[in-house]
């Protein structure tokens, strides 16, 4: 859009007697109309003052206000009158736009009848106080409507106004449901109340949405938009944006660029988009969803069972309370879980993972990972590539996976599944059990008479007496235990002798 901005005079009267109180200068009319409008008219209404007929002004989508340091700011202005007029007089010879506002208050003068005076041809002798302009409208020798070019019915060209014009607009919404295009420039839009939309257009715009349910596109420009009270859709658009929505339930698509986009009290729905993104979903409880999709993203969620996902790049994502599900995606993701029961999904890329506080599910996927259960009853599953699997504390259940992956159960009585591959599995503190594999497995605290070993999956093992008799050696100080089809566990630092039957299940 583009403002005109006027500059002119107020002239405060008495609503009783017409009489003139006080009299600012400095007093500002900024009009803010879309790109494609450039001229105004206006009609003769048939009631009028005893000098001149009032007007009807006729622009399209405009979006007005006054400014002045000694009264309020009107904003989507509540005229009460409006008038083009010539005035001459002794050295005097003007055309003046005149507005007539009802009851504002003036600074030091109460509530009061104001006409907001514009020059637009002509001029004026100097005027700084009331007295000044009594002396002035006692010296006009004629007073009446406007004619030539800014004569009625014409189309008046905006820039034959005298106005100054700049494309980095104000734009203030009504109440209603209203539809704002900044266009070019960088843009203020304050939306208001009511269902509005907002396309900022080109330049770095600041756009506040109101308490209705909201749509604001920023388009190209590094641009800052604040959702407001209502279930708000924002998009940024081109550009390093700065999104932050309110406590509905919200959905937002940063677009290409390095967004900042935070989430509020409501269950909002959080893209990044294209660029190196930074997300937060917001504090409250309910369910958000946050997703990174290109770029080397940062996610944080809050309260609420929440989902965010990472996307293409090496992404790190941090969830809050509450049940959640990480996805990492491609790229080396660093995810974590806090309190609630997570699921964690590493995927593609060589990923570090905690499940963090509560019953976590932690997947690597492809890639060498590293997979922290945390606290609580975890299962961690290795995946692809060569893991590491870290249990830490209370009874976990731990897969490698395909791949030579590295195995500790931490505290707990915790299950240990190498997988496919050559693993090594520490049991740690507590009863462990460990699943003889397919491949070359080693324990390397297997504790007598406190561990087990599942040999369902030991081909051509029936029993401990067929195990110890024709499967079982001793090597460099260890126990070997080799199947039919040459898979082996190692038990480190022990001998034959040592096993008891008790530790191994058939």
């Amino acid at each position: 859009m583009t403002t005109y901005t006027l500059n002119g005079v107020a002239v405060h009267r008495s609503t009783n007697s017409n009489a003139v109180l006080g009299f600012t200068q400095n007093i500002q009319l900024q009009v803010v109309v879309p790109d494609n409008v450039s001229s105004l008219s206006y009609s003769l209404l048939p009631f009028s003052d005893d000098e001149f007929r009032f007007a009807d002004i006729s622009i399209d989508d405009i979006n007005a206000r006054l400014i002045g340091s000694s009264f309020n700011t009107l904003e989507n202005l509540d005229v009460e009158e409006e008038f083009f007029i010539d005035v001459s007089g002794s050295g005097v010879s003007a055309t003046v736009l005149g507005l007539f506002v009802e009851n504002t208050r003036i600074n030091g003068l109460g509530r009061n009848d104001t006409d907001f005076l514009f020059v637009l041809d002509g001029s004026v002798p100097p005027i700084s106080t009331a007295a000044q302009w009594i002396d002035f409208e006692n010296s006009l020798t004629s007073i009446g409507n406007a004619t030539g070019v800014f004569g009625p019915g014409r189309a008046i060209p905006l820039t034959s106004l005298g106005a100054t014009v700049t494309e980095h607009d104000l734009i203030q919404g009504t109440t209603g449901d209203d539809d704002f295009n900044g266009g070019l420039g960088n843009d203020t839009v304050l939306s208001g109340n009511g269902n509005d939309s907002v396309n900022g257009g080109n330049g770095n715009d600041v756009i506040y949405l109101g308490a209705g349910n909201d749509f604001a596109f920023g388009a190209n420009g590094n641009d800052t938009i604040g959702g407001g009270g209502g279930n708000d859709t924002v998009y940024g658009g081109n550009g390093s944006d700065v999104i932050f929505v309110g406590n509905g339930v919200d959905f937002v698509g940063g677009g290409a660029g390095d967004d900042t986009i935070y989430g509020g009290g409501g269950g909002d729905t959080l893209y990044g988009g294209a660029g190196d993104d930074l997300i937060g979903a917001g504090g409250g409880d309910a369910a958000d969803q946050a997703w990174g999709s290109g770029g080397r993203d940062e996610i944080y969620t809050g309260g609420g069972n929440d989902t965010a996902g990472g996307g293409a790049d090496a992404d790190e994502i941090w969830t809050g309370t509450g049940d959640d599900v990480i996805y990492g995606g491609g790229g080396n993701d660093l995810l974590g879980g806090a309190a609630g029961a997570d699921s964690v999904y590493g995927a593609a890329g060589n990923d570090t993972v905690y499940g963090g506080g509560g019953d976590d599910y932690v997947a690597g996927g492809t890639g060498n990972d590293a997979l922290f259960g945390g606290a609580g009853n975890d299962t961690v599953l290795g995946g692809d590539g060569n893991d590491a699997v870290y249990g830490f504390t209370e009874n976990d259940d731990l897969s490698g996976g395909s791949g030579n992956d590295t195995l500790f159960g931490g505290t707990g009585n915790d299950t240990l599944d190498g997988g496919t591959g050559i693993n090594r599995m520490t049991g740690g503190a507590g009863a462990d059990v460990f699943v003889f594999a397919a491949t070359a497995d080693t324990i390397t605290d297997f504790a007598v008479n406190v561990d087990e070993v599942l040999m369902s999956t030991a081909a051509g093992i029936t029993d401990f007496t067929d195990m110890i008799a024709n499967h079982a050696s001793n090597s460099g100080g260890n126990v070997v235990i080799t199947s039919a089809t040459n898979a082996t566990l190692t038990l480190e630092g022990l001998a034959v002798g040592d096993l008891v039957e008790d530790d191994f299940i058939f």
